[in-house]
């Protein structure tokens, strides 16, 4: 997986939410959880133009946006093409 770190942009009782940090959590892929129900994680969704949750943001190396991700199904399809 190289170095890519991810964004998830959640916010609770979201049951999305709540199977996406569970497929990333099982991964180990390093993650920022971002709570946009908290105000640094609405400033932040805000700076990111978050529209809809959850979210997954896809950073590189230099934690430059690369991507973005909306469904478990494009997470597995996404750790698909990196393991």
């Amino acid at each position: 997986m190289g170095g890519f770190t991810y964004q998830l942009f959640i916010k609770p009782g979201c049951s999305s939410c709540k199977s996406m940090l569970t497929f990333l959590s099982e991964k180990n892929a390093k993650s920022n959880i971002i709570d946009i129900s908290t105000k640094e994680g609405f400033i932040s969704s805000s700076y990111q133009e978050i529209m809809k949750l959850p979210t997954v943001i896809l950073l590189d190396d230099n934690n430059k946006a690369i991507d973005r991700m909306y469904t478990i199904k494009e997470l597995q399809e996404h750790f698909k093409n990196f393991n």
